[in-house]
Protein backbone atom coordinates (compact mmCIF):
# COMPACT_ATOMS: atom_id res chain seq x y z
CA UNK A 1 0.00 0.00 0.00
CA UNK A 2 1.01 3.30 -0.60
CA UNK A 3 1.35 6.31 1.49
CA UNK A 4 0.29 9.00 -1.02
CA UNK A 5 -2.07 11.39 -0.07
CA UNK A 6 -5.27 12.40 -2.24
CA UNK A 7 -3.83 16.22 -3.73
CA UNK A 8 -7.65 17.19 -4.23
CA UNK A 9 -8.11 16.90 -0.21
CA UNK A 10 -4.87 18.09 0.80
CA UNK A 11 -5.99 21.54 -1.89
CA UNK A 12 -9.01 21.49 -0.08
CA UNK A 13 -8.28 21.99 3.14
CA UNK A 14 -5.54 24.10 2.86
CA UNK A 15 -8.53 26.66 0.91
CA UNK A 16 -10.13 26.06 4.37
CA UNK A 17 -7.02 26.66 6.75
CA UNK A 18 -6.47 29.89 5.07
CA UNK A 19 -10.08 30.83 4.96
CA UNK A 20 -10.02 30.62 8.33
CA UNK A 21 -7.24 32.05 9.12
CA UNK A 22 -8.00 35.27 7.68
CA UNK A 23 -11.42 35.58 9.37
CA UNK A 24 -9.23 34.88 12.40
CA UNK A 25 -7.09 37.84 11.38
CA UNK A 26 -9.73 40.05 10.62
CA UNK A 27 -11.56 39.55 13.47
CA UNK A 28 -8.39 40.38 15.33
CA UNK A 29 -7.37 43.25 13.62
CA UNK A 30 -10.93 44.94 13.86
CA UNK A 31 -10.72 44.64 17.69
CA UNK A 32 -7.23 45.71 17.94
CA UNK A 33 -8.31 49.01 15.80
CA UNK A 34 -11.09 49.61 18.27
CA UNK A 35 -9.36 49.05 21.21
CA UNK A 36 -6.87 51.94 20.01
CA UNK A 37 -9.84 54.09 19.28
CA UNK A 38 -11.26 53.57 22.33
CA UNK A 39 -8.32 54.17 23.90
CA UNK A 40 -6.63 56.80 22.31
CA UNK A 41 -7.60 59.41 24.43
CA UNK A 42 -9.67 61.01 21.46
CA UNK A 43 -13.57 61.52 22.04
CA UNK A 44 -14.07 59.13 19.32
CA UNK A 45 -17.65 57.25 21.09
CA UNK A 46 -18.66 60.87 21.65
CA UNK A 47 -18.97 62.67 18.06
CA UNK A 48 -22.11 60.60 17.51
CA UNK A 49 -24.26 62.76 19.54
CA UNK A 50 -23.69 66.42 19.46
CA UNK A 51 -24.77 69.16 21.50
CA UNK A 52 -28.62 68.54 20.38
CA UNK A 53 -28.43 65.43 22.47
CA UNK A 54 -28.19 67.57 25.64
CA UNK A 55 -30.89 69.73 24.27
CA UNK A 56 -33.32 66.71 23.81
CA UNK A 57 -34.19 64.69 26.55
CA UNK A 58 -32.85 61.49 26.30
CA UNK A 59 -30.18 61.84 29.19
CA UNK A 60 -33.31 62.04 31.44
CA UNK A 61 -34.64 59.43 29.60
CA UNK A 62 -31.38 57.21 30.07
CA UNK A 63 -31.48 57.72 33.82
CA UNK A 64 -34.63 56.07 34.51
CA UNK A 65 -34.79 52.48 35.27
CA UNK A 66 -34.92 50.22 32.39
CA UNK A 67 -39.14 49.35 33.47
CA UNK A 68 -40.17 52.90 33.52
CA UNK A 69 -38.07 53.85 30.18
CA UNK A 70 -40.18 51.15 28.67
CA UNK A 71 -43.02 52.35 30.43
CA UNK A 72 -42.40 56.20 29.40
CA UNK A 73 -42.20 54.64 25.73
CA UNK A 74 -45.07 52.16 25.85
CA UNK A 75 -47.35 55.38 27.29
CA UNK A 76 -46.06 57.92 24.55
CA UNK A 77 -46.87 55.55 21.54
CA UNK A 78 -50.51 54.76 22.93
CA UNK A 79 -50.89 58.38 23.33
CA UNK A 80 -49.50 59.46 19.51
CA UNK A 81 -52.72 58.82 17.56
CA UNK A 82 -52.49 62.63 16.92
CA UNK A 83 -48.96 62.58 15.94
CA UNK A 84 -48.28 62.49 11.97
CA UNK A 85 -48.02 58.87 10.21
CA UNK A 86 -44.80 57.48 9.18
CA UNK A 87 -46.43 57.94 5.78
CA UNK A 88 -47.61 61.76 6.35
CA UNK A 89 -43.93 62.00 7.49
CA UNK A 90 -42.17 61.11 4.17
CA UNK A 91 -45.04 62.88 2.38
CA UNK A 92 -43.91 66.11 4.66
CA UNK A 93 -40.40 65.23 3.07
CA UNK A 94 -41.25 64.91 -0.25
CA UNK A 95 -43.13 68.50 0.16
CA UNK A 96 -39.99 70.14 0.99
CA UNK A 97 -38.42 68.64 -2.00
CA UNK A 98 -40.64 69.90 -3.91
CA UNK A 99 -40.50 73.80 -2.50
CA UNK A 100 -36.88 73.25 -2.60
CA UNK A 101 -37.76 72.70 -6.96
CA UNK A 102 -39.78 74.51 -7.31
CA UNK A 103 -39.29 78.34 -9.37
CA UNK A 104 -39.98 81.12 -8.03
CA UNK A 105 -38.66 80.15 -4.85
CA UNK A 106 -41.02 80.56 -1.91
CA UNK A 107 -39.62 80.63 1.91
CA UNK A 108 -42.79 81.11 3.46
CA UNK A 109 -43.79 77.57 1.94
CA UNK A 110 -41.04 76.21 3.99
CA UNK A 111 -41.50 77.91 7.06
CA UNK A 112 -44.57 76.52 6.96
CA UNK A 113 -43.11 73.00 6.77
CA UNK A 114 -40.83 73.75 9.86
CA UNK A 115 -43.45 75.16 11.91
CA UNK A 116 -45.00 71.81 10.82
CA UNK A 117 -42.27 69.44 12.00
CA UNK A 118 -41.65 71.98 15.09
CA UNK A 119 -45.38 72.18 16.09
CA UNK A 120 -45.49 68.12 15.85
CA UNK A 121 -41.67 68.09 18.00
CA UNK A 122 -43.15 69.99 20.24
CA UNK A 123 -46.03 68.03 21.05
CA UNK A 124 -44.27 64.52 21.71
CA UNK A 125 -41.64 66.59 24.26
CA UNK A 126 -44.30 67.95 26.14
CA UNK A 127 -45.98 64.11 26.38
CA UNK A 128 -42.44 63.35 26.90
CA UNK A 129 -41.58 65.28 29.47
CA UNK A 130 -45.54 65.18 31.34
CA UNK A 131 -44.68 61.14 31.02
CA UNK A 132 -41.27 61.78 32.60
CA UNK A 133 -42.61 63.73 35.47
CA UNK A 134 -45.53 60.96 36.40
CA UNK A 135 -42.82 58.52 36.52
CA UNK A 136 -40.66 60.30 38.82
CA UNK A 137 -43.23 61.37 41.24
CA UNK A 138 -44.16 58.43 41.44
CA UNK A 139 -40.50 56.94 42.62
CA UNK A 140 -39.17 56.79 46.38
CA UNK A 141 -36.15 59.55 47.58
CA UNK A 142 -33.81 56.60 46.92
CA UNK A 143 -34.98 55.68 43.36
CA UNK A 144 -34.88 59.73 42.53
CA UNK A 145 -31.61 60.22 43.87
CA UNK A 146 -30.48 57.02 41.79
CA UNK A 147 -32.39 58.80 38.99
CA UNK A 148 -30.38 61.79 39.97
CA UNK A 149 -26.50 60.09 40.06
CA UNK A 150 -27.31 58.43 36.31
CA UNK A 151 -28.37 61.79 35.36
CA UNK A 152 -25.35 63.54 36.69
CA UNK A 153 -22.85 60.66 35.16
CA UNK A 154 -24.19 61.31 32.00
CA UNK A 155 -23.96 64.98 31.82
CA UNK A 156 -20.53 64.73 33.38
CA UNK A 157 -18.50 62.00 31.40
CA UNK A 158 -17.50 63.85 28.53
CA UNK A 159 -15.53 66.51 31.08
CA UNK A 160 -13.35 63.62 31.97
CA UNK A 161 -11.96 63.35 28.59
CA UNK A 162 -10.95 67.11 28.24
CA UNK A 163 -12.25 70.47 27.53
CA UNK A 164 -16.02 71.12 26.24
CA UNK A 165 -17.98 73.77 26.14
CA UNK A 166 -20.99 74.02 28.65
Amino acid sequence: MTNERNPRRVGRALKWALGLSLAINLILVGFLAGAAMRFSGKDWAERRPGPELLLSGAPFVRALPHDARRALGRKLRREATDLPSRAERRALYASMIEVLRTEPFDPDDISAIFATQASTAQSLQSRAQAGWLEIVSGMTADDRADVAARLEEALTRRRDKGERRP
